[in-house]
C-alpha cells in the first residue's frame, strides 16, 4: 500500500513533497451499527440521511448530530440485492422533507421506488417494470417541483417519471446503445444532468422527457466505469470515475476527474488523475461544498490492509492532494470484480466539515466526523469554506452531522473475492455472493431493527465508539 504515518493525534496535518495538509480537527471514527453499502446524503436544515443494506433488507437512519435514529426498513425491501445489480440509491429533497429511495428484489425483478415525508415511509411502487429489458443499474433524482426520475439501465439507459400527484410515466429510452451505470443530478432550475458509461463517459442533460444528443465527456485507451456526479452552488457539474486496464485481467487504474460541461471540460478528454492505484480500489465517490471546493473518497487495499481514502482539490483548481487515509479497516475491494464491488464510502459536507460512511471488515458502518480539509492541501493560507448546503450526486443539498466518539481502529477481514471481467455479467459470481451475503446476515444478530418506526417517532440512537484511528496517512 505504501503508507506512512506521518500523524496519528492532534491537527490533520501531513507534508507530502513540500506541500502542507491542513485541517482544524482530529477526524472522529464512530460505528453506527451493522451493515454495508451504505448512501449518505443531507439537507439544509443540518441532517445527516443514511441507507444501507442489512439482513436483506433496506434500511433508513438520520442523524442531526446527536447519534443516530432507529432504524426503519424501507417498505417492499425484503430480499433486496446486495450484489452487483441494482443496488439501493437514494434522493433527499434539498429541505430533507421528502426522501425517495430504489431497490431491487432480485435480479430479473422491477426497479421500486419508495418514499418518506412527515408522514413516514409509503410505497413501494413499480418505477421499472421488468419487459423488454432486465434492468441492471438504476438511480433516481427528482426536481424542486416534485417530479422524481428513476433511471433504469441494461445495455439502453431508459427513464421513468413519477408526477407529484403519484402518477408514473412508463420507462422511456434515453441511451439506446451499450449504456450502464446511470448517475444523475438535478440542479436547482430542474434541469437534470445525467452521465453514463458506454466505455467512454458520457454527459447530457435534459428535462426528463427531452434529450439532447450526448457528449463525451472522457475516452481514454482505458475503460471507464463506475462515474459519479455531483453539481456545485453554480451548477456546474463535477464528475469522477474509475479507469481500468487489462493486465491480462482487469484492474483498476486510477480515479479520474473532469469538471465543465457544454463540450469544454478539464483533462482533455481522459479526466485528471486524482489517484493512481497501487492496490485493488472501489470506484470514487464525491462531495462539493457550495464554495466549489471538492472532496473525493474511495477503498483501497487488499484483504486485512484496505483503508479509505480523502484527496481534495480547492475551487477553481482541478490539483488535488496526495490521498490520505482517512479509516483503517475497511472491507477490502473486490479485485477485479467491478460491479460486484460498488462498496464505496459516501462522503458530504456540512459547513467546512466533511462526513465519510464506510463499510468495515465486519460489516459495520463507521462514520467519519471532524474532517475539515480546506484550506486545501494546495493552498494551506486560503480562507475555510464557509459553506451549509450543495447538490450532490442525487440532486440533494450536502450534508449535516456532528457526533462524539472516539478515534477507530478496526481488524477482521472478508472472504477472498474473486475476479471477473470487470464489466459483463457473472451468473456464478452473482451466485457466490449472494449465498455468501446470505451466511453472513444469517449468523449475525439483527441489531435493533424495527419495522414500521419513523426517525421521527425513535429516539437517537448514539454511536458506538471503537478505538484508535489511523486517521492521517499519506500514500504515493
Amino acid at each position: 500500500m505504501n503508507l506512512w504515518k506521518v500523524l496519528r493525534a492532534g491537527a490533520l496535518g501531513v507534508l507530502v513533497s513540500g506541500i502542507a495538509a491542513v485541517a482544524s480537527a482530529q477526524p472522529v471514527a464512530t460505528e453506527i451499527g451493522p451493515g454495508y453499502h451504505p448512501r449518505l446524503r443531507a439537507d439544509s436544515q443540518g441532517r445527516l440521511h443514511l441507507l444501507y443494506h442489512d439482513g436483506g433488507s433496506v434500511y433508513y437512519r438520520t442523524s442531526s448530530g446527536a447519534g443516530w435514529s432507529a432504524p426503519e426498513k424501507v417498505p417492499g425491501s425484503d430480499g433486496a440485492l446486495s450484489n452487483k445489480f441494482l443496488r439501493h440509491k437514494m434522493h433527499v429533497a434539498p429541505d430533507g422533507s421528502v426522501v425517495r429511495a430504489i431497490f431491487a428484489n432480485g435480479y430479473g425483478t422491477d426497479v421500486k421506488f419508495a418514499w418518506r415525508d412527515a408522514g413516514g415511509w409509503h410505497g413501494p411502487e413499480t418505477a421499472c417494470p421488468v419487459g423488454a429489458a432486465t434492468w441492471e443499474f438504476a438511480d433516481v433524482t427528482a426536481t424542486p417541483s416534485g417530479d422524481a426520475y428513476v433511471f433504469c439501465a441494461m445495455e439502453t439507459v431508459s427513464v421513468a417519471h413519477r408526477d407529484p400527484a403519484g402518477g408514473w410515466t412508463a420507462p422511456a429510452v434515453v441511451v439506446n446503445a451499450g449504456a450502464k451505470h446511470p448517475a444523475s443530478a438535478t440542479d436547482p432550475g430542474g434541469t437534470i444532468h445525467l452521465v453514463y458509461r458506454m466505455t467512454p463517459v458520457y454527459y447530457v442533460t435534459g428535462d426528463g422527457a427531452s434529450w439532447p444528443p450526448p457528449e463525451t465527456l472522457a475516452k481514454t485507451a482505458l475503460t471507464t466505469e463506475l462515474p459519479a456526479i455531483a453539481l456545485d452552488g453554480a451548477g456546474v457539474p463535477h464528475v469522477v470515475w474509475q479507469d481500468w486496464k487489462k493486465t491480462p485481467t482487469w484492474l483498476p487504474k486510477s480515479a479520474r476527474y473532469a469538471t465543465g460541461g457544454a463540450g469544454a471540460w478539464t483533462g482533455g478528454g481522459e479526466g485528471v488523475e486524482v489517484a493512481l492505484h497501487a492496490d485493488p480500489a472501489n470506484p470514487p465517490e464525491m462531495a462539493i461544498d457550495t464554495s466549489g471546493n471538492v472532496a473525493v473518497t474511495w477503498v483501497e487495499g487488499v484483504q486485512g490492509a484496505a483503508s479509505a481514502y480523502l484527496s481534495t482539490a480547492p475551487a477553481g483548481s482541478s490539483v488535488f492532494s496526495a490521498a490520505i487515509s482517512i479509516g483503517d479497516g475497511a472491507a477490502h475491494p473486490k479485485n477485479g470484480n467491478l460491479e460486484h464491488d460498488l462498496a464505496t464510502p459516501p462522503a458530504a459536507f456540512v459547513g467546512d466539515e466533511l462526513h465519510v460512511v464506510y463499510e468495515n471488515s465486519s460489516r459495520r458502518l463507521i462514520h467519519v466526523s471532524g474532517l475539515r480539509p480546506f484550506p486545501s492541501p494546495l493552498d494551506a493560507g486560503a480562507p475555510d469554506a464557509a459553506t451549509d448546503s450543495s447538490y450532490p450526486s442525487d440532486g440533494s443539498s450536502d450534508v449535516a452531522g456532528d457526533d462524539a466518539g472516539s478515534t477507530l481502529e478496526d481488524g477482521g477481514a472478508q472472504g477472498d473475492r474473486g475476479p471477473d471481467d470487470g464489466g459483463t455479467r457473472d451468473e456464478g459470481s452473482d451466485s457466490a455472493e449472494a449465498t455468501s451475503d446470505a451466511a453472513r446476515d444469517g449468523g449475525r444478530a439483527d441489531a435493533g431493527h424495527k419495522d414500521g418506526e419513523t426517525a421521527g417517532d425513535a429516539a437517537a440512537v448514539p454511536e458506538e465508539t471503537s478505538a484508535g484511528c489511523s486517521c492521517a496517512a499519506v500514500r504515493r
